[in-house]
């Protein structure tokens, strides 16, 4: 456990050493603290632009070959189906309403509309994602550096919050693609793997014990404690902790609206 504040070795960079955005997107998967070095005093635009546009072509590659896939495609629109078989038995919906969801779902999961609807979905949405948890990271900053000393601004946080999600781009690749060569839509780099409980709830745990999602942990946490100058240990835990109680506030709203829950 650390029982100082956490400093990066070069924390202060000098302008003709700043680095690029694609060596802190590299260095975050070799050298956490190294990518986040100098970054309160650093250019964050280049590196929030880059980060943002990566993010989004990582999220449309998944759409691409999600929505193309016929395989994938009908087994998420059976399983959609399924919900709403569900919500109409348990008296949600009327029969009425559940045909109205069955033919919209039928349009919408055809192949030019669904590809269409996922490219849409995966920049507006994958870029919204960032910028919140951005700002709940500038929270964390702020709620963490010690006697008020962190003076680091959104900018930075989200710059941080862009360089961890590098690990989550490579994830969300590595998932699609799993997918697509298993044909099993639950396919996780998580004990989800080995069988998928029909429970969301011990779903959403399942797929934390994940090394991506560690791996995030850990990253996002040690660029939280460089800037907010506080324990690293603390600020891993604060981000897992703040992961995962908003997983599980997604994971209830979906198990309420019968939609798919946070990580599942």
């Amino acid at each position: 456990m650390d029982t100082q504040e956490y400093v990066s070795p070069s924390v202060d960079l000098e302008p003709e050493d700043e680095k690029s955005p694609f060596d802190r997107f590299a260095e975050v998967f070799t050298a956490p603290a190294d990518a986040f070095a100098g970054l309160a005093q650093a250019k964050r635009g280049p590196i929030i632009l880059w980060g943002l546009l990566i993010m989004v072509v990582a999220s449309m590659f998944a759409a691409v070959i999600f929505s193309t896939n016929d395989e994938m495609r009908e087994t998420a629109k059976d399983k959609q189906i399924e919900q709403f078989d569900k919500m109409r038995d348990e008296g949600k919906i009327s029969e009425e309403q559940y045909e109205q969801q069955v033919e919209m779902m039928d349009t919408m999961m055809s192949g030019t509309m669904f590809m269409i609807w996922g490219l849409v979905g995966a920049s507006i949405g994958s870029t919204l994602f960032a910028l919140l948890i951005g700002l709940i990271v500038f929270i964390l900053i702020k709620v963490l550096g010690r006697d008020g000393e962190a003076g680091t601004g959104y900018a930075a946080a989200l710059a941080a919050t862009l360089i961890a999600f590098m690990i989550t781009n490579v994830e969300s690749i590595i998932t699609v693609v799993g997918m697509m060569l298993t044909g099993n839509m639950e396919f996780r780099l998580s004990p989800v793997l080995f069988g998928a409980p029909d429970n969301e709830w011990v779903k959403f745990f399942l797929n934390l014990i994940n090394p991506f999602t560690i791996w995030f942990w850990f990253a996002l946490g040690t660029g939280v404690a460089v800037l907010s100058r506080a324990e690293r240990t603390k600020s891993i835990i604060a981000v897992a902790a703040v992961w995962i109680i908003g997983g599980l506030i997604i994971t209830g709203i979906g198990s309420i609206f019968g939609s798919m829950s946070f990580g599942s």
